[in-house]
């Protein structure tokens, strides 16, 4: 005679251990980070010019030595 086990299967949900950081981002879906980011720039042709994008607010194109001045300051 057998045995009929009803029920979900299995009676305990296994999960891996996620107290260390490590486990968590080997199974976490998506991870962003610094390394992934773009900025985006624009280049115009000439000397110390610096003008505002129209439909973009707050970003602007530069001249390459403006563009040089502005990367040193980040770094």
């Amino acid at each position: 005679m057998s045995i009929i086990i009803l029920g979900s299967f299995p009676a305990r949900r296994l999960r891996r251990s996620r107290t260390h950081s490590f486990s968590r981002r080997l199974v976490a879906e998506n991870q962003l980070t610094v390394d992934d980011l773009i900025l985006p720039v624009f280049i115009i042709e000439g000397q110390n010019l610096r003008q505002e994008v129209p439909s973009m607010p707050g970003v602007f194109r530069l001249s390459v030595d403006m563009l040089l001045h502005d990367a040193a300051q980040f770094g």
